[in-house]
């Protein structure tokens, strides 16, 4: 990545050059205010052989008088500048080095303001940060607006930020409201610091920012309480384990008996209704699976006896966590006005706004916000529903469900849920290794065992073989599958559907993939197939996903899953279509790679 600090510097934005850069501006910041430095900015090119020591005494200085400079981990000191900015300072060679002061010399003219602009800009897309890093430390622009237009900075005094990240969030609330009293706890060094150069830059050095785990040690308090704010936001790292809460600082904020096998992304949630104060509205962004999974149902039905969930939106799927798991925000509301009591508001923005439509790519904030904040019911995105309703369901708050269901129902495009269209829906056959080995060795008839490696589309070359074991067991009837059978992949992130074919037969289903049998006439297989492959059907089967550390589906959930369905003939032209386009790509695929091997042999002869 690079940065051009001044019409003619070109500078690549790493570690130390933005260490370099932060130096002078605090340096400059501070001397305003009456410090002094020795050496001075302008005299360090003069420390020949001394340059690399003295730069990094200047910023242990700057680290002695600002306490958010400096934080502990597992009881080690360590500085913004020493053990971040200029850790590998050592490793540079000195005329770098005094190409970098020249940069940072000529970008010091600018002017604090403009200068905190150019390089705040600039911080998610650092050249030591991988993209994976990126995505985790950063909240999307885009849904940082969303969070501001649901919480409307203006309108408030106080805002804290449960995951603060590099302060994408807090820089434009506070852009907002410059008046903000804005809070922010980061478990991440690397962000925290990142963070405090962001909001630095940015003019908003008043930010109240701390590092370390906000759930085991909330450090954002006063006189031994939890300080309270109007409004909370929090943009929830994927995957993180947090443990039993008793454990934790202040565990009243957790509901008594939801101990160590509730998700984290429900313990945040908890903990900003904690921190929340009365009227107060927060927003979550969390994981949609988490929103249906069975270990968290407890808690979500108390939060919908107790009213607490305005509202809830699935995001496009560009805003997907770092493991590529759908998002939803969960708006939750302290004292809900009264024409919102009693019910929730599901949008479902993932549908309309999935990646491949057309249209400008943050229209979807705009959309979101006015639904919601209209409380507007649009056929397929948005619905009111009941409390008493979502308890009924088994507390699922995914919203997509319910949006889906809100299609115009005709005879041209009803919605029916899964089970009423299929003879069974069942999960394939457990089999050791023993069992399997056993099984090859004895008499009888050759079957293939389909797991869900096993489960291919059109677009791939490889060829169908699973493994082969002796059928020998009546018993794994149960369990043959037979031509026109759906088998959907039950574990893993990646859902993968095929229809099975007769050459994929005899074969028996195995644990990992699970089996729809369809009813005779209920609906094309192949158009089944085109919409559980489709971004929207992937969001639905990922809703229905449970499980912390593998996700994995289980056939009653499977069962609850709506499906569109127009009449035969328009099935049967979805389905063909579909069958048509993996074709036609896996022949495209097919003739480039013959035609790279044709060129690549030229230089073989």
């Amino acid at each position: 990545m690079t940065l051009f600090l001044l019409p003619g510097v070109n500078l690549r934005v790493g570690r130390l050059e933005l260490g370099i850069g932060f130096l002078k501006w605090t340096m400059q910041i501070k001397k305003g205010a009456g410090q002094h430095f020795s050496p001075d900015w302008d005299e360090l090119p003069n420390q020949t052989g001394r340059l690399k020591k003295e730069i990094r005494r200047l910023g242990k200085q700057l680290e002695g008088v600002n306490p958010g400079f400096v934080i502990t981990v597992n009881g080690k000191r360590k500085g913004i500048f020493s053990d971040f900015l200029f850790k590998n300072i050592d490793k540079v060679e000195e005329k770098e080095l005094y190409d970098i002061l020249r940069a940072a010399t000529a970008f010091g003219s600018i002017g604090p303001e403009r200068k905190g602009k150019a390089l705040g800009s600039f911080l998610q897309t650092l050249s030591f940060l991988n993209r994976r890093e990126s995505r985790a430390m950063t909240t999307s622009g885009y849904l940082a607006r969303l969070i501001l237009e649901i919480i409307q900075p203006l309108s408030i005094e106080s805002l804290c930020d449960l995951c603060s990240g590099m302060g994408i969030l807090g820089v434009q609330a506070l852009s907002e409201n410059p008046l903000l009293r804005f809070y922010g706890q980061e478990i991440d060094e690397k962000s925290y610091f990142l963070s405090v150069i962001h909001f630095a830059l940015s003019g908003f050095q008043n930010a109240e920012l701390r590092f370390g785990d906000i759930l085991k040690n909330p450090l954002l308090k006063e006189e031994g309480a939890l300080l309270q704010f109007d409004s909370v936001a929090a943009d929830l790292p994927a995957n993180q384990y947090i443990g039993d809460t008793r454990e934790m600082a202040f565990p009243q904020r957790f509901t008594e008996g939801f101990g160590r096998n509730l998700s984290s992304d429900w313990l945040f949630v908890e903990h900003a209704l904690h921190v929340l104060k009365p009227g107060g509205v927060g927003v979550v962004v969390l994981s949609t699976p988490s929103l249906n999974k069975a270990g968290d149902s407890a808690v979500r039905r108390r939060l919908i006896r107790q009213d607490l969930v305005e509202a809830v939106i699935d995001l496009p799927d560009t805003i997907a966590d770092a493991s590529s798991q759908p998002r939803s925000a969960l708006v939750i509301r302290k004292g809900k006005p009264a024409e919102r009591t009693g019910k929730v508001l599901m949008i479902d923005v993932y549908g309309q706004f999935s990646t491949g439509k057309d249209g400008d790519a943050g229209h979807w904030v705009d959309k979101a916000a006015s639904i919601y904040r209209e409380g507007k019911e649009i056929a397929g995105i948005s619905v009111w529903r009941s409390v008493e309703e979502i308890e009924r369901k088994g507390a699922l708050l995914g919203a997509s469900g319910y949006a889906l269901a809100t299609h115009p129902v005709t005879e041209a495009h009803p919605s029916k849920p899964l089970k009423s269209l299929a003879v069974a829906v069942f999960r394939g056959i457990q089999l050791s290794t023993t069992q399997r080995e056993s099984a090859a060795n004895r008499e009888g008839e050759e079957v293939f065992l389909l797991n869900s490696g096993d489960i291919l589309d059109e677009r791939e070359f490889r060829e169908f073989r699973p493994e082969i074991i002796r059928f020998w067991n009546r018993k794994w009837t149960l369990y043959a599958l037979k031509e026109g059978d759906l088998v959907i992949s039950a574990r893993g992130t990646i859902i993968k559907t095929m229809v099975i074919q007769p050459e994929h037969l005899p074969a028996l289903v195995s644990s990992n993939v699970l089996c729809v049998r369809l009813k005779e006439g209920a609906i094309d297989p192949y158009y089944l197939k085109a919409f559980l492959d489709s971004p929207r059907g992937q969001l639905i089967l990922n809703s229905v996903q449970t499980g912390r550390t593998i996700k994995a589906i289980n056939p009653k959930s499977l069962e609850t899953v709506q499906i569109p369905c127009p009449g035969p003939d328009r099935q049967k032209q979805i389905g063909d279509a579909y069958r048509k386009a993996q074709e036609d790509f896996r022949r495209g695929r097919e003739r480039y790679e013959n035609q790279l091997r044709e060129v690549f042999a030229t230089f073989e002869e």
